[in-house]
């Protein structure tokens, strides 16, 4: 059950967030994007694992119960430093009445659609002819 629990858990942050399994599996798990998929998609009974195989399982876990971090992640994405993306990382002026009173999460959400709407988008995957 705690595999279970928690892969879900996983997947809902991470499309929740928009972080790619390739960045989560870098950076948290140690592992590349087809592991991170493979255990997404098909997780096994926790007693049933090896050491070695309960590793990501128990990173999960240590990511799930840290509160900052999915900030630090979509940071990172970005190359935001994290406070940045904090309500008391000291914005100044007007910025810091314009996000007063939203929670961390609300206040991450904003600025990563502001980001995503200040880039450009990726271009188009070219023709296979």
């Amino acid at each position: 059950m705690f595999v279970l629990v928690q892969h879900v858990q996983v997947k809902e942050i991470l499309s929740q967030y928009s972080i790619s399994q390739r960045l989560f599996g870098e950076n948290i798990l140690g592992l590349s994007q087809g592991s991170v998929s493979d255990l997404l998609a098909r997780p096994k009974q926790y007693h049933m694992l090896t050491q070695k195989g309960k590793e990501p399982f128990i990173r999960m876990k240590l990511f799930l119960e840290d509160e900052q971090a999915v900030h630090k992640l979509v940071a990172s994405q970005y190359k935001i430093a994290p406070e940045k993306l904090m309500r008391t990382g000291g914005y100044g002026g007007a910025c810091e009445s314009l996000f007063q009173g939203l929670s961390e999460d609300d206040l991450c959400l904003e600025l990563f659609l502001c980001l995503r709407q200040a880039l450009p988008p990726p271009p188009p995957p070219s023709p296979s002819g």
